[in-house]
C-alpha cells in the first residue's frame, strides 16, 4: 500500500502524500519531542521532516523500510537542531519524563528509576544516544537502527554492548565498587 501511495506522489499526484502522513506523522513526532523536548519544536520537526521527504521521495529505496527512512531524514533534522543547542541533557531529562505506555519494558523502568541517568547519559557519544532512544524507545531492531544510521548490523549490536557495559562500569563506580545487582537491562 504504501509503495503505491509512494508511486503515485512521484508520478505527480501530491495529494496522495497526504495520507503517508496521516499514517506515520504522529510516530514522527513522538520521535522529534522525544529527541528535542520541546512541543513546538517538534511540530516545526515534523514539518520539516515531511517538507524534506516530500521532496526527497524520489531517493526511496523499495528495498528498505519507508519509516526506518522518514526516521532517518527525522534523526538528521533534529540532530541539526541539537547541534545548535548542544544540549543532550534535555534529551535525558526528556526520557526521564517520558510516559510510561500500557506495556511497561524493563527498558524505561530502569531509565526512570535510575538517579544517576543524568551522569549516564553525558558520558554517552552520540552514535550510542541515538542507539539507546531507537532501540529502547522506538523500539527498533539492530537491522532497522543500521539502516536508519547507515552502519553494519554488527556495529550497532557491539555499539550498543558497549554502551550497556559503559552505563553499569560507571554504576559500580558510583556504589564504591561494590558489586551492584542492578545491572542495567537493555
Amino acid at each position: 500500500m504504501i509503495d503505491k501511495e509512494i508511486k503515485e506522489v512521484i508520478e505527480g499526484n501530491s495529494s496522495a502524500f497526504e495520507s503517508i502522513i496521516k499514517r506515520y506523522e504522529n510516530q514522527i513526532y513522538k520521535y522529534c519531542f522525544f529527541l528535542l523536548g520541546n512541543k513546538q519544536e517538534a511540530e516545526d520537526a515534523v514539518q520539516e521532516t515531511f517538507i524534506k521527504a516530500f521532496f526527497q521521495l524520489h531517493t526511496f529505496r523499495y528495498d528498505k523500510s519507508f519509516s526506518g527512512w522518514l526516521y532517518t531524514i527525522a534523526l538528521n533534522h533534529c540532530r541539526t537542531m541539537l547541534r545548535k543547542r548542544a544540549n543532550w541533557k534535555e534529551v535525558l531529562l526528556n526520557l526521564a519524563r517520558w510516559p510510561m505506555e500500557h506495556e511497561s519494558s524493563a527498558e524505561k523502568e530502569y531509565l526512570l528509576q535510575k538517579s544517576c541517568l543524568v551522569e549516564d547519559y553525558k558520558m554517552l557519544s552520540e552514535i550510542e544516544k541515538t542507539i539507546l532512544i531507537l532501540h529502547t524507545v522506538e523500539r527498533y531492531t539492530f537491522v532497522e537502527i543500521s539502516n536508519i544510521l547507515n552502519i553494519r548490523t554488527s556495529t550497532v549490536r557491539k555499539k550498543f554492548e558497549r554502551l550497556k557495559n559503559k552505563i553499569n562500569t560507571k554504576e559500580n563506580q558510583i556504589v564504591g565498587g561494590q558489586l551492584n545487582e542492578r545491572k542495567i537491562k537493555i
